[in-house]
């Protein structure tokens, strides 16, 4: 296997994203491009990330290739880049390291240790939601960095008019208010037909590590249910590129 990665900030960035929650894990090769899927360590929240075929100048992959390694230690090596530098990745079916490259001619050379890891079965989500609204990326970077302020985890409740974020802890409070045609708000469908508000509550403390992908899109697509999972999704779907989070609730007894 033997790539040259076209688009290096956004591989930058999400792998960066991608090791706030997560220190290691496969890089999956197909013939589309690069997938990553992972469970944090406490099975809290699911990431996909895809980086399609598109973005490689060079994409020599012969067979379907699972590669495990330390994003922590790739994430260290990616930020020994600079915006213009050229990065190849290499892999020999019979070396037990991943080899990386930055630029040819005056090169930095790195290689990391292919790990040893126990195939680790996925939860298998098959999730509805109730409501699907996409919005800019600054409205919830924003509305986490507030709550941070105020408590530990941020309430996302929608109805037929509006997206809310509501935090409170003793007697501090923070509620912001979104409507449906505000020009923040890029598309809105609320599906619930039984219940006139749906609400969940979210760990700020997960929250702020997933919004670090934003760097990836200037939208974010939330999809919403009641006291249930929420997917958080950046997306470029001109360079085929997609971060996708799936976080459960923090759920009252």
């Amino acid at each position: 296997m033997e790539i040259k990665i076209k688009n290096n900030s956004v591989f930058k960035d999400a792998i960066n994203a991608i090791n706030e929650l997560v220190d290691e894990g496969k890089l999956k090769f197909t013939k589309d491009g690069l997938n990553i899927k992972e469970t944090d360590p406490t099975m809290i929240s699911m990431i996909d990330f895809n980086f399609g075929k598109e973005n490689f100048e060079k994409y020599d992959i012969a067979d379907e290739q699972e590669i495990p390694i330390s994003f922590s230690q790739l994430n260290l090596i990616l930020k020994r880049m600079s915006a213009n530098d050229k990065l190849f990745i290499k892999n020999e079916k019979d070396k037990n390291y991943l080899e990386l490259t930055i630029n040819k001619e005056n090169s930095k050379k790195f290689s990391i240790p292919v790990l040893d890891l126990e195939d680790k079965k996925l939860p298998d989500i098959n999730l509805e939601f109730k409501a699907i609204i996409e919005i800019n990326k600054t409205i919830l970077t924003e509305s986490i960095l507030d709550a941070v302020v105020i408590g530990e985890t941020l309430v996302f409740a929608a109805d037929k008019n509006k997206l809310s974020f509501f935090c409170s802890e003793d007697m501090n409070k923070l509620e912001i208010d979104l409507d449906k045609k505000d020009k923040n708000v890029f598309s809105f469908e609320f599906k619930e037909d039984k219940l006139d508000t749906i609400k969940s509550k979210y760990s700020l403390e997960y929250l702020k590590k997933i919004e670090k992908a934003g760097k990836i899109s200037d939208i974010v697509k939330l999809e919403l249910g009641n006291d249930y999972p929420i997917r958080i999704t950046y997306s470029n779907k001109e360079k085929n590129i997609s971060i996708s989070y799936v976080l459960a609730p923090r759920v009252e007894d």
